[in-house]
């Protein structure tokens, strides 16, 4: 027969137990799980479901800016993209163009924080799906529009050759309308001498009857004019649109295929695409994220607030019954929960690490590597984030557990310090103000040597430029540096505008001065463009963008993008006047009077701070430049030495050619200037309209700059002093230079 307890034997039971370690310990223990699990509910609630968490993420690693400046700079995904674009040359950087011109980072950054504001939303309940979506309506047409003018703008450059027959013009023709719908740009236009309306008329019919889609209105009356006078390359270049619109608008059609209603771009859908995964799977993660989420804020939050003051107030209650110190227990469980908090911090960025490699992993192998590299930096600026708030709260447990502890041990041992201070007390004060009459006297002295050792001066950023001459000393330089994203360019060669380049480093800049109604050939294929068609094109530039006075900035014609000169004078003026050690080198391609330059440099205060020659043959040292505070140093192409200040570029300076279609293209030999100039300018960029951005990502490797220097360096005898390149936000030139300017000179 089983014996029943009696209540005098379970009161001792109870007493025995609350008399033990056991409730006490695991009280302790309850408070510091308590205490991480509130932890982690703040983290959730106040970081992972609040959007400023994920746009501060994106603005410390500059995503918006590296989109264009790496994502799309790619080579790896130029070389994916390019058959989507029928291989038709310079598609894709005109792609990039407009993409720039009409999505520009700020746009980019305001799709960011609306999907970041919905994505908290989502993830605090507020609404049931999160798909984010960027409008790109529009964007196929002007993209059609802008290949279609460019590749005829060049096949009417195209030089002509003679044909005898109608059967061999129209197979001629053939061959090159059917090259330009594969992607080959015609050596040559058949030219067929064409002597009445009616013949005319008839090889346009014959030259329009392969092409694959509806022609527009008109064209086969504009192709028949411009075979009547004899113009075959106008004839061919009138008809390319019929020819390649069709192949762009497949592209564009596939392209329209994965958006939502034909503009808009899903995000989330793009992703599951990219990745191979059915539709569906992201937004079932994003779902299980939400729960697990919810599931860690507010509930756990209540409940474990709950719990530490429940566990606190008994851990409290039961030392007080046991007469034992609180301190120690309650310190101890501090410490704990720093311990616990700790690990599970590694193990809570561990999965995360985990989980952004799952991800990665499922894009193709011929994907953007530069891409994976900004998620990837995206995701370690969330887990540091995370960790910073971590830490120090972490941290803080750790201190505060031990004060407790320490308290409670230095109780114990408190009458016997003061008795021992009492019997040594002037000992012990004498030692202190020993050691803090030592330690006055250290800093004393200290202070001394800081104020009266002069300040090491750093000029262009390095201290060991102050006392090498201009011409022993390496600058970065951007070609067509007024021709910036920023400043609204159509065909950009950099994003950020001139005082970007300024603050990132870059001292020589290669500017081109027109006035707006300039007559100067201006397009890049300008030399094969009869006079003729230069005015007619000049006229329909002038016609959309009317001219304006005064001096200017701009490439090609002002209409693609320009800046007054007195303005982009006046920022390099500031610039300078914030940096007093720094010495820049102004190139400029002139197309306008000396005495306009001279006036804008007035105006802007330049003026004050250039370079005029003593007669010296050697080039000043970068230090007395400076103390003559003459920072600025003015070449000019064509109207140099007018005056002691704007000096004859070919008088100083000699360089490398700069028309290259590719890098193995890249040559050292003489161009311009004169043969014992002092000074060597590298020109390293791809001439390409537009601009390329990949391929400047390409010759803009360390390894590709170091490669050229050494080269030139040999073949010209002389060191470099000018590195000028496309895209300097794009690749290591500063890296470069920097390792240049550190070699003995």
């Amino acid at each position: 027969m089983t014996r029943t307890s009696s209540p005098a034997e379970r009161r001792s039971g109870w007493q025995a137990l609350a008399g033990s370690v056991t409730v006490p310990a695991v009280l302790a223990g309850v408070l510091a799980v308590a205490i991480v699990l509130y932890g982690v509910s703040h983290v959730v609630r106040h970081q992972v479901t609040d959007d400023l968490f994920y746009l501060q993420a994106l603005e410390e690693q500059r995503v918006y800016d590296r989109f264009y400046q790496q994502i799309l700079a790619d080579p790896t995904l130029a070389e994916a993209v390019d058959p989507l674009l029928g291989n038709v040359p310079s598609a894709r950087p005109l792609l990039v163009s407009v993409l720039r011109l009409i999505l520009p980072p700020d746009a980019i950054r305001g799709y960011a924080e609306t999907a970041a504001h919905e994505w908290e939303r989502y993830l605090r309940g507020e609404t049931d799906a999160w798909r984010p979506q960027i409008d790109l309506r529009g964007v196929d047409q002007s993209i059609v529009s802008f290949i279609n003018a460019y590749v005829a703008g060049l096949v009417a450059t195209t030089p002509e050759e003679n044909v005898q027959s109608v059967g061999e013009f129209r197979r001629e023709t053939n061959d090159r309308l059917t090259g330009l719908r594969e992607g080959r740009l015609p050596d040559n236009v058949p030219s067929l001498q064409v002597t009445t309306p009616t013949e005319a008329n008839a090889l346009a019919v014959l030259m329009l009857a392969g092409a694959p889609g509806p022609v527009s209105p008109g064209t086969r009356e504009q192709i028949a004019a411009a075979l009547l006078v004899g113009d075959a390359r106008e004839a061919l270049a009138l008809a390319v649109p019929s020819y390649l619109s069709p192949r762009l608008r497949e592209a564009a059609g596939l392209w329209r295929e994965h958006l939502e209603s034909g503009y808009r771009l899903d995000l989330v859908r793009s992703f599951e695409v990219l990745a191979e995964q059915p539709p569906g799977t992201i937004s079932q993660s994003l779902a299980d994220a939400r729960s697990v989420g919810q599931a860690l804020g507010r509930p756990l939050a209540i409940g474990s607030s709950v719990a530490a003051l429940a566990s606190l107030a008994g851990l409290l209650w039961i030392l007080a019954r046991q007469r034992r110190s609180s301190l120690r227990w309650v310190g101890g469980s501090l410490v704990g929960a720093a311990v616990l908090g700790t690990l599970t911090l590694i193990a809570a960025l561990m999965a995360f690490d985990a989980a952004t490699d799952r991800a990665l992993s499922g894009l193709p192998d011929d994907f953007s590597p530069s891409l994976e590299i900004v998620f990837e930096d995206v995701a370690s600026q969330l887990a540091a984030s995370i960790r910073s708030t971590a830490i120090p709260a972490l941290i803080m447990l750790v201190v505060l557990g031990g004060i407790l502890l320490a308290w409670r041990w230095g109780l114990r041992r408190a009458h016997a310090s003061v008795r021992l201070l009492r019997r040594r007390g002037w000992r012990v004060a004498t030692v202190i103000g020993a050691v803090a009459a030592a330690l006055l006297l250290v800093a004393f002295a200290e202070l001394r040597t800081a104020t009266s050792d002069p300040e090491l001066m750093r000029c262009n950023g390095h201290y060991q430029l102050c006392d090498r001459r201009v011409d022993e000393v390496v600058f970065a330089g951007t070609h067509n540096s007024m021709a910036s994203a920023a400043r609204g360019w159509i065909f950009p060669h950099h994003d950020p505008a001139i005082s970007a380049q300024l603050e990132a480093g870059y001292r020589a800049l290669l500017l081109d001065t027109h006035y707006w109604e300039s007559k100067h050939p201006f397009l890049p294929f300008r030399d094969e463009l009869t006079e003729e068609h230069q005015q007619a094109l000049l006229d329909l530039l002038l016609e959309v963008d009317p001219p304006r006075p005064g001096s200017f900035l701009c490439h090609a014609a002002c209409g693609l993008g320009a800046v007054p000169l007195e303005q982009a004078l006046a920022n390099i003026n500031r610039f300078l006047r914030a940096q007093p050690n720094e010495v820049v080198i102004l190139s400029i391609e002139d197309y306008i009077t000396p005495e306009d330059t001279r006036a804008a440099f007035e105006a802007s205060g330049l003026l004050s701070l250039v370079y005029r020659p003593d007669g010296d043959d050697e080039w000043p040292t970068l230090r007395e430049l400076i103390e003559r505070d003459e920072r600025v140093i003015v070449f000019a192409d064509n109207e140099g030495g007018t005056f002691d200040w704007y000096l004859p570029f070919g008088t100083y300076v000699q360089d490398t050619p700069f028309n290259f279609r590719a890098a193995s293209d890249f040559s050292c030999r003489p161009n311009r200037g004169h043969r014992n100039a002092s000074m060597l300018m590298i020109n390293h960029w791809i001439s390409s309209f537009p601009p390329d951005r990949a391929r400047a990502a390409m010759v803009n490797r360390q390894r590709v700059l170091l490669e050229r220097v050494e080269e030139c360096r040999e073949e010209r005898d002389m060191a470099p002093n000018i590195i000028a390149v496309d895209f300097f936000a794009i690749g290591d030139t500063l890296l470069v230079v920097d390792e240049l300017n550190s070699r003995p000179s």
